[in-house]
């Protein structure tokens, strides 16, 4: 008895969707991805229409060309060694092009509701309404669209924006001569914190972090700090942390030395915040 080959169904069209199409393509696994917005690329997709991209005009990516680059499709050699999203944005076309993956997505089709069928499988509502039927369900769709808000007791009167939203200095608020208070520190809170900071601005912005954050250049010895430090499975992932602890006082990790608070964690306990413009603006007042 010949049996079938699984059909499969991808929710989302970004990286992790794109990647999971290309393996069961090579595979010659029949698929079909469900992407609600018109184009791929998700997150990298600014202004994407579906409104769920977090990119802001001045995105740069802080994984290093080096370590984003596909095995099987190089990142081209002349972008920069941290892409703008843009560039990001066309390596993925670029990508889904050369691999035939395009013909395979419903576009503006999302998904409404996946369930498990009680046989195995999955039933599954599209955005059109329609109920389709899959053996295999790949959830592709990220976390970065849905913003978390913090709550705080009290009331406060003026404007309010999480960064999910933001654009830039003038979009979606105008962001000039403004008393500002950025609550965070993660990677998009230190490029926002230092775009709003800059003098041309006459803003007067405060960081506010409760858990704090170590702070690692995205350089180490002229290279991408990611292309020399790099986490091996030969040692426990213990003692690769035990040493990135010692050397953290070397590429000035350490919060505390900018007037943050300490870091209530060890490095890579949990995600760095990667940036070289952050600890210059706190150095500056």
């Amino acid at each position: 008895m010949v049996r079938s080959q699984p059909r499969t169904a991808i929710i989302g069209a970004g990286i992790s969707g794109l990647t999971a199409g290309k393996m069961l393509k090579d595979y010659r696994i029949p698929y079909t991805t469900f992407e609600m917005s018109d184009r791929i690329g998700g997150n990298w997709a600014f202004g994407n229409p579906n409104g769920l991209s977090s990119a802001y005009r001045s995105l740069h990516i802080d994984t290093s060309k080096h370590r984003l680059s596909f095995k099987d499709f190089p990142v081209p050699e002349h972008y920069p060694s941290f892409p703008h999203h843009s560039d990001v944005k066309a390596y993925l076309d670029s990508y889904a092009e050369a691999f035939g993956l395009l013909e395979n997505i419903e576009f503006n089709n999302g998904v409404r509701h996946a369930r498990p069928r009680p046989g195995g499988g999955w039933l599954i509502e599209d955005q059109a309404g329609t109920m389709r039927e899959f053996d295999l369900l790949v959830v592709g769709n990220g976390h970065h669209w849905d913003a978390r808000w913090a709550e705080f007791p009290g009331e406060f009167t003026g404007e309010s924006i999480h960064s999910h939203h933001y654009i830039d200095p003038q979009t979606p608020l105008a962001l000039t001569g403004k008393r500002i208070l950025v609550v965070g520190i993660g990677n998009s809170a230190a490029d926002i914190t230092v775009e709003l900071s800059s003098k041309t601005l006459q803003n007067k912005v405060t960081l506010s972090t409760r858990s704090s954050a170590w702070i690692v250049p995205k350089y180490l010895a002229g290279q991408p700090g990611d292309k020399i430090f790099k986490t091996t499975p030969y040692l426990p992932l213990s003692w690769q942390r035990k040493a990135a602890q010692a050397f953290a006082p070397l590429v000035g990790a350490d919060p505390t030395k900018y007037g943050l608070p300490p870091a209530n964690h060890k490095l890579f306990e949990a995600h760095p915040t990667q940036s070289v413009e952050l600890p210059l603006r706190l150095g500056s007042g």
